[in-house]
């Protein structure tokens, strides 16, 4: 294609400029092909032959390839010769047109949300990023202009992925607890970050410049976290979760989770950071260690982080020190915290230290074993890591079930979260830490209780006294994970001890469904989920579900209005409670509303006529469908009100048809409710379907 006309704008990180302030040429091919090619100078006029072109979906022409067949005529003012890294990605992997267009796009993201990690240009990690995701199995042709090397990509920091606001209005009607799942807004996604553990909890923290959440890691591969920690990284498949609570002093929790084999290390990017755990855990001894003292010790068991009762943040662990042939409890300290992610149970380490450790008394660790508890009291302990052996294997539910029964030692079994519920807490409770209080406990005044199922065993888990441990994440339905240490309980039940802790080990839900995004400012349109998905969906789960078609069962509605032959349009004082069968591509559910929303859109009402119904629903003062005869059967106005009503619910049972968007709460159903054995959910809004 030819095109000419006026440079407005010139970048030579990006080998690109602009015509005509709309009209973006890319030379980057051209570049990488021959060294003699020079970008044009802003306000010349030129003339461009033989480029490839991209049409947009409206038909309009995007922007304009050169390569090495292309021609421009213009004296060049500039005079850019020199080699770029993006220059030589090009070259090495070949990129074509769609391939340059899509890393120069993406450039902006590295920009403004990741500088500030690294003391490397956001062109060279662009092209670390493009040396992780590029294919060896891409389209390749002929001319290399042509060759797509990347798959489509999409590259976002985790503040794209934001459902939930830090202090949102929680609703009075919503339930105790639920939980949100979110998948890549689109397959293309990829999650590009900072991974760090923060020093203070021992939490695994993904970062932008603007946002950072909680990780829940899984390793289904086994891979060592260690070259993990520190590090830009692309995750290529993650979801996000987010638990709700409705009590008012009680803060929500966001995390994300995503396997170490979905990960990639940008290896060639520099960090900036300066003291880092690597600083305290080696992966070999170096000659220049300062220590006075030195031990072995293989880990057994690894505890939560916690803090203490004198408001110190502390990790116990349960370790075996072959040169003392004992087992003793060995407490890291609150410089130390940082390591915890990273320690794995059957690892031997080695420690170099400078201070004596001290002798601690733990109350919650001598009721589960009699042994000696020393502590670290200093910052500069190194610990190296010398060998690995297998870890002792986990129960299933099933055998856990049958040893709770005769056992009374700790535990640990893998089993797949199936249900959460809340109790009240005992009169033992202990009391909440001071320091760092919302990073410590279950969230709420309740006790948790997990429920563990497999084939027809069932395992009841309660977290009791967990105040002054730190919060866990990931404990929802459907969560596949290995729970350590716990402690039988009458033969019939489990309870956490000071050592248990839970490693997520994979989400295996019977269908991955989508919820609604809780942020007030939603930066795009929620996915959809399934009400014929039913019970496959856990209870208090909240959904935007598309909807094919449409039957009322029943619909009624009552004006609370005190005035007498009030009419007013305000619609505070009507309620209104609509039974209706719904359908969409999954199948068929229930759906029980008070929505006076999804009323107005039922009954085909633009908001310029609600407040006249709403002023009509007032005079008759109470409607139900098909049953008002004997209410209104002396004023003839009435009546015909009624009528109409009965011939609109009439006509929508008839055609069915239903072009609306309903967000949906998953409600438990027992069999005292008339669902005919459907599954039940609770309509709380309504939209037109945005066609």
């Amino acid at each position: 294609m030819n095109y000419e006309g006026k440079v407005t704008a010139v970048n030579t990180t990006t080998w690109t400029f602009q015509l005509d302030h709309k009209l973006i040429i890319y030379m980057g091919l051209a570049a990488s092909q021959s060294r003699e090619v020079l970008l044009p100078e802003i306000g010349e006029r030129i003339k461009i032959y033989n480029a490839h072109y991209v049409i947009n979906k409206a038909l309009s022409l995007e922007a304009l390839f050169l390569c090495k067949r292309s021609r421009i005529t213009s004296n060049y003012g500039h005079t850019f010769t020199s080699e770029s890294e993006l220059l030589a990605s090009i070259r090495r992997h070949k990129l074509g047109c769609a391939d340059v267009k899509a890393v120069v796009e993406n450039l902006e993201i590295i920009t403004s949300r990741l500088s500030d990690f690294t003391s490397n240009s956001p062109e060279q990690v662009m092209c670390n990023v493009v040396d992780v995701i590029a294919s060896d199995k891409a389209v390749k042709n002929r001319h290399t202009c042509l060759n797509t090397i990347l798959a489509p990509f999409a590259l976002k920091t985790i503040s794209d992925y934001r459902f939930i606001d830090a202090d949102p209005d929680k609703p009075k009607k919503s339930p105790p607890w639920s939980f949100g799942a979110h998948s890549k807004r689109k397959e293309y996604d990829k999650l590009v970050g900072y991974l760090k553990i923060n020093k203070r909890y021992g939490i695994i923290l993904l970062h932008d410049a603007q946002h950072c959440v909680p990780c829940v890691i899984t390793n289904r591969n086994h891979v060592d976290l260690y070259d993990l920690t520190n590090r830009l990284v692309v995750i290529v498949e993650f979801r996000v979760f987010t638990e709700t609570f409705r009590e008012a002093d009680v803060h929500n929790v966001e995390y994300i989770l995503f396997d170490v084999a979905d990960t990639f290390v940008l290896k060639k990017v520099s960090t900036n950071d300066v003291e880092t755990v690597r600083d305290i855990l080696l992966k070999e001894v170096r000659e220049d260690i300062p220590y006075v003292y030195s031990f072995k010790f293989k880990l057994h068991r690894k505890g939560t982080v916690n803090v203490n009762r004198s408001e110190q943040i502390e990790c116990w662990l349960e370790v075996f020190v072959p040169e003392r042939n004992e087992d003793l409890y060995l407490g890291l300290n609150a410089h130390q915290v940082q390591l915890v992610p990273l320690l794995v149970t059957g690892e031997t380490y080695q420690v170099y230290h400078s201070e004596k450790l001290i002798s601690q008394n733990r109350i919650e660790l001598a009721r589960l074993k009699q042994l000696d508890a020393r502590k670290f009291q200093e910052k500069t302990a190194i610990f190296v890591k010398l060998s690995r052996e297998t870890a002792d294997s986990a129960l299933t539910v099933s055998e856990t079930v049958e040893k709770l029964k005769c056992s009374n030692d700790l535990i640990s079994f893998i089993g797949t979260l199936h249900l959460k519920t809340f109790v009240p807490p005992l009169s033992s409770r202990t009391k909440a830490p001071i320091v760092g209080s919302s990073q410590f406990g279950t969230p709420g005044s309740y006790t948790h209780t997990l429920t563990f199922q497999e084939d027809e065993s069932q395992l009841v888990l309660y977290l009791n006294n967990w105040e002054s441990l730190r919060m866990p994440f990931g404990l929802v339905p459907g969560m596949r994970m290995c729970v350590k240490n716990v402690l039988p309980q009458s033969r019939k039940y489990l309870k956490s001890t000071a050592l248990t802790r839970f490693d997520i080990l994979s989400y295996e839900a019977p269908v991955l469904f989508d919820t609604v995004n809780l942020c007030k400012d939603v930066q795009a349109c929620d996915k959809y989920s399934y009400i014929g998905w039913g019970n496959l969906i856990p209870a208090s789960v909240l959904i935007w579900a598309r909807i094919t078609t449409i039957y009322i069962r029943s619909l009624k509605i009552v004006s609370k209005c005190e005035v007498a032959e009030c009419s007013c349009g305000d619609d505070t004082c009507i309620d209104v409670t609509i039974t209706f069968y719904a359908h969409d591509e999954m199948g068929a559910a229930l759906v029980i509303s008070k929505s006076l929303e999804l009323l107005r859109l039922l009954l085909g009402l633009e908001l310029s006529q609600w407040k006249t119904w709403c002023a009509a629903f007032k005079m008759v003062k109470r409607y139900t469908y098909n049953d008002c005869d004997e209410l209104v059967s002396d004023d003839v106005e009435r009546k015909l009100f009624c009528d109409t009503l009965n011939l609109i619910v009439q006509t929508v049972n008839q055609f069915q048809i239903c072009h609306l968007d309903l967000k949906c709460r998953k409600i438990d159903s027992n069999e005292q409710d008339d669902n005919d054995g459907m599954p039940l959910w609770f309509c709380v809004d309504a939209r037109r379907k945005n066609v």
